[in-house]
């Protein structure tokens, strides 16, 4: 059995073995660091692209990629046309924006286009394959300074403490219809399985909504959401 670094810095976690991972950058230096550390520490196969053409490539030949970590800024193409070129392409392989850049709207912008995940350049090497490990088991892999300044401007520390239910409540008047019907469910218990037969669509369609959620939300984990999600249900039907 395969491992890697689980949800938390140092903590084990068992993934599926048999992982293959892309890394599309055009950055040797990136695409070498990165490499060399997932197959330290998750044993991996890893295939390197360093143009879109190249990823393209990988992605229709080999069949069964497991994750895809893909550079916001690859040349001859926007971040906009670029996820969504390579999201048509990758089907229902995740996609994790592995990008300098830490700001909120590239962070929005790219769970809105379909990715699965969000992991800073800048970040420690442990974090990193924490935010691996969390894609690939379905988790929402988000910036850990992004959720810091989202709970600076008011969600605080307790998630659904009273105080904070005002701003709470107006995050989540922000959801679609969808994302709301997958947060209630959520709430109830459901597994993202479970989530995609009710509304009767993917489990990678489930991530995206999930990510979405949480990029509006002070959630990290899972967990922590399917709580956040729980209190919520409670408070808005009293």
């Amino acid at each position: 059995m395969v491992e890697c670094v689980g949800y938390e810095a140092g903590a084990a976690g068992e993934l599926s073995e048999n992982l293959s991972i892309l890394i599309a950058d055009d950055h040797w230096v990136v695409r070498s660091a990165t490499r060399a550390l997932i197959e330290r520490d998750c044993g991996a196969q890893v295939f390197e692209a360093s143009t879109v053409d190249e990823a393209l490539q990988i992605i229709a030949s080999e069949d069964g990629l497991s994750l895809i970590l893909l550079d916001l800024h690859m040349p001859g193409r926007a971040p906009l046309e670029l996820i969504r070129e390579i999201r048509d392409a990758a089907g229902d392989t995740p996609i994790a924006i592995l990008s300098v850049s830490e700001e909120r709207s590239d962070v929005l912008r790219s769970l809105e286009l379909g990715a699965v995940g969000y992991i800073p350049k800048t970040a420690e090497p442990d974090v990193i394959l924490s935010s691996i490990a969390q894609v690939l088991k379905g988790e929402v892999a988000l910036p850990q300074r992004l959720l810091q300044k989202q709970g600076s401007r008011g969600f605080g520390g307790a998630l659904g403490a009273d105080d904070d239910f005002a701003q709470i409540a107006e995050a989540c008047r922000a959801l679609t219809r969808r994302q709301l019907q997958v947060f209630e469910l959520l709430a109830s218990g459901a597994t993202n399985q479970d989530i995609a037969s009710e509304l009767g669509v993917s489990t990678n369609t489930v991530r995206v909504h999930l990510q979405a959620i949480s990029s509006r939300l002070p959630a990290n984990s899972r967990s922590q959401l399917a709580l956040f999600a729980s209190k919520w249900v409670q408070r808005a039907g009293q």
